[in-house]
C-alpha cells in the first residue's frame, strides 16, 4: 500500500502488513532453498558422469514441457 495511506492508519495495521510481507519473504526463501538443493543434485549428477551423452539438466527441463 501507499506509505501515505499507512501513515494515517494505526500502528497495528502497519504491523499486520509488515508481518504479511515477512511471511511472503519466508515462503520465497524456502522456495529458493528447494531450488538450490535441486540444482546441486543435478550438478552432482553431471559431475559424476560428465562424458555421458545425455545431460540430466536438459532431461529435467524437457520433462517439464
Amino acid at each position: 500500500e501507499n506509505l501515505l495511506v499507512l501513515s494515517q492508519g494505526a500502528c497495528a495495521d502497519v504491523q499486520i502488513l509488515a508481518q504479511q510481507k515477512l511471511d511472503q519473504v519466508h515462503v520465497k526463501i524456502n522456495d529458493l532453498q528447494h531450488l538450490q538443493q535441486a540444482l546441486k543434485q543435478l550438478l552432482d549428477q553431471c559431475h559424476q558422469s560428465p562424458a555421458e551423452a545425455h545431460c540430466p539438466i536438459i532431461e529435467i527441463l524437457l520433462d517439464e514441457k
